[in-house]
């Protein structure tokens, strides 16, 4: 059970924009025949400023929390990587955060940009027990900063390109590299359509990553290509698709037991629907 009240507070003045929040939640859980109850309150300042008619940006203040979910606590599984327990011991992350963001909107481009520091106490981390044991507990500190960032471009209303990227980094408090942050990956695609066509594509590009979390590897770079065509024809909408054209050999995630992307394949798929 969930219960939660905010108020919210904004100043214009000119071309700065200042808006204050408070924010009270209580979030009540139970698994395996035990409660746990959260309360929490937080505070958000933001100040946003027009830099010109079609770019703004922002910075923003704040501190928040994060309760353990029901699966860090209570899971009791077994998954391809091993045994997953959970520990019901856990205590809520409390974290302060900055960010900074700049949007830029003007046909026919868009883009947008943000730079951001957390710094989290109780970091809630998956760890490892023994060879087939996994569970989570509690780091005294943990702080994550990163970009991200992204383009879209529409010449026309036929075709379409999109950019974005990112990159993440994030330690402990003795500076060792926090497991499960976001890949580092720059990716471009795109759409194009004519009449009943429509065409797509996407290049995604992972950059190299030499430090890893616990039961992490370090990552190599890979780039992974696909093309699409789709066909529509009154009620029905043929498909198809080619994926990883360039069979690149690379896991879904830094995890040492992470499964492999799928090989070289094609999908094919057709698609009635009654009309309206």
């Amino acid at each position: 059970n969930s219960t939660g009240a905010f108020i919210e507070q904004v100043w214009s003045l000119s071309a700065v924009d200042l808006t204050l929040g408070a924010r009270a939640d209580m979030n009540q859980l139970r698994g395996r025949n035990q409660d746990r109850s959260f309360t929490t309150n937080s505070l958000s300042a933001s100040l946003a400023w027009t830099l010109s008619e079609a770019t703004q940006s922002d910075i923003t203040l704040g501190n928040a929390f994060r309760h353990p979910t029901m699966s860090e606590m209570y899971s009791a599984r077994d998954t391809p990587r091993g045994q997953l327990l959970g520990n019901p011991d856990l205590a809520q992350e409390k974290s302060g955060s900055i960010t900074l963001s700049v949007d830029h909107d003007s046909t026919p481009f868009r883009v947008n940009a943000s730079v951001y520091f957390h710094e989290i106490d109780q970091f809630i981390e998956r760890y490892r027990i023994d060879e087939a044991t996994r569970s989570y507990r509690n780091l005294a500190k943990g702080e994550l900063w990163g970009v991200d960032g992204g383009l879209l471009f529409e010449p026309n209303d036929r075709l379409a390109h999109r950019f974005s990227a990112q990159w993440q980094r994030g330690q402990g408090p003795n500076g060792e590299t926090l497991a499960d942050l976001n890949l580092p990956e720059i990716r471009y695609s795109g759409s194009y359509r004519l009449n009943r066509l429509a065409f797509r594509w996407l290049i995604a590009h992972r950059l190299s990553r030499k430090n890893a979390g616990p039961d992490e590897l370090p990552l190599n770079e890979a780039t992974k290509l696909q093309f699409g065509v789709s066909y529509q024809r009154g009620n029905w909408r043929f498909d198809v698709s080619a994926n990883n054209v360039s069979n690149e050999l690379m896991r879904r995630s830094a995890d040492e037991d992470a499964p492999w992307s799928m090989e070289r394949n094609l999908v094919v798929t057709a698609e009635w629907r009654p009309s309206p």
